[in-house]
């Protein structure tokens, strides 16, 4: 067992008192601690008055700014759903635009097919058509050819006739116009001939006249030829 201190003793006073000092701080900062907490709810209590609206602002605020949101997340949503309906619309149209393109692109290779087909046939039409032609053209050159030599050896045989006709007419022409010219000189000399002697005889009267001057012609009994 341990032996208590005696209370008169000077360690039990000493230890009295630095209890009774350490009750003391203990107590002084109990006070303070006490001050120091009142001081704090005063300093809350007044920011709480203060906050207490602007919380109920910022939460008026909030419901405000939520429900903006909202009619805008439904009107985002009600355009989502017209677009929706266009795209599923444009998408039937386009499908029926593919089968009318897929349609007229089967039509087009069909009429491509045709077109070849007929231009096959136009081929082998125009290579017969030439052949055709070609012969038909070597035909009528071979006819033009003889046509032309007979129509040449025609007009060589014309042509002599013709120089022979008008060699004949001139010859025939020269010999009448030396005949007419020999009979024109004969019918002047035989003028002359009788006119000469009556010209002194009559020369003391009124001359010659045209009577005197056709009696000779009468006489002579040979007709005057005109110039040819």
């Amino acid at each position: 067992m341990t032996d208590t201190p005696d209370p008169a003793s000077p360690d039990a006073l000493r230890l009295a008192l630095e209890a009774a000092e350490a009750a003391t701080d203990a107590a002084g900062e109990a006070q303070t601690l006490r001050r120091s907490a009142e001081g704090a709810l005063a300093r809350l209590d007044k920011a709480a008055g203060r906050t207490g609206p602007l919380l109920i602002g910022c939460l008026v605020g909030s419901v405000s700014v939520l429900g903006l949101g909202a009619l805008f997340h439904l009107r985002a949503l009600d355009d989502m759903r017209i677009a929706t309906a266009a795209q599923i619309e444009a998408l039937a149209v386009f499908t029926t635009r593919v089968g009318d393109l897929d349609t007229q692109l089967e039509a087009v290779a069909a009429m491509t097919d045709s077109a070849a087909a007929l231009g096959d046939g136009v081929d082998a039409c125009t290579l017969q058509l030439q052949d055709t032609l070609d012969a038909r053209l070597a035909e009528m050159a071979a006819q033009l050819a003889a046509e032309h030599e007979t129509t040449r050896a025609a007009g060589s045989q014309a042509t002599t006739a013709l120089l022979d006709a008008l060699r004949a007419g001139d010859e025939a022409t020269v010999a009448a116009i030396t005949a007419g010219a020999s009979d024109l000189q004969l019918a002047l000399s035989r003028m002359l001939a009788t006119g000469l002697p009556a010209g002194p005889a009559s020369g003391a009267g009124d001359g010659p006249g045209p009577a005197s001057a056709s009696q000779p012609r009468a006489a002579s009994g040979t007709p005057a030829t005109a110039p040819v």
